[in-house]
């Protein structure tokens, strides 16, 4: 496992913690979780295409 993935592990196990623990509805989490997973996706295609 590379150091990338499981800081990318912590962040979502993280943010589903926090957002159990402040009671947000689950449908706003999958979208919230979501939303992470598709930005992450960007930027490690804009990494990949200027180097």
């Amino acid at each position: 496992m590379c150091p990338g993935e499981f800081v990318g592990a912590l962040i979502m196990v993280s943010l589903d913690n926090g957002m159990s623990l402040k009671s947000v509805e689950p449908y706003v989490q999958y979208l919230v979780k979501g939303a992470v997973l598709v930005t992450a996706v960007d930027f490690d295609m804009l990494g990949r295409r200027r180097g």
